[in-house]
């Protein structure tokens, strides 16, 4: 094989492995969840645009999350253990903002840090519901129950 041709093989791996941005900027819906993709021994940094109050992790014993000590409004989370098992990360903010994500491990894509500019929860208009959005229950007739508010 000639050198032009090993040289296509790696760009052409390189381009294929680089599909998510290093360093991005997010404007997150907050009725989806977003993806943070990591690589074992690589911090990811995400900054929300107010401090952290309150972290869960789905599974504490592969992933650590910690507030910056300086920057109340920056994470940093890491892999524990060089593990292929996605997990989740919400996030409470000090004005009652939750962010939810997959954290995934990936071999080939890393996300080093992640701003997070804007959040957003979108709003449907009631002639976009369908008639299951939206149920009145009667189990006692003098209590109502509204499923889905």
């Amino acid at each position: 094989m000639s050198l032009i041709g090993i040289f296509n093989i790696i760009f052409a791996t390189q381009i294929s492995a680089g599909s998510v941005a290093r360093i991005e900027n997010f404007e997150v819906n907050r009725k989806e969840v977003a993806k943070i993709y990591m690589s074992f021994s690589k911090a990811t940094i995400i900054r929300f645009p107010e401090a952290i109050e309150e972290i869960r992790l789905g599974l504490p014993n592969y992933y650590e999350a910690e507030i910056s000590k300086i920057y109340k409004k920056e994470l940093t989370l890491h892999l524990i253990e060089n593990v292929n098992i996605p997990s989740n990360l919400i996030i409470r903010t000090t004005s009652e903002t939750v962010f939810v994500f997959d954290l995934v491990p990936s071999e080939i894509n890393h996300q080093d840090v992640v701003f997070i500019d804007n959040s957003f929860y979108p709003r449907i208009l009631s002639s976009e519901r369908s008639s299951s959005d939206r149920k009145i229950i009667l189990s006692n007739p003098r209590k109502l129950l509204f499923n889905n508010y």
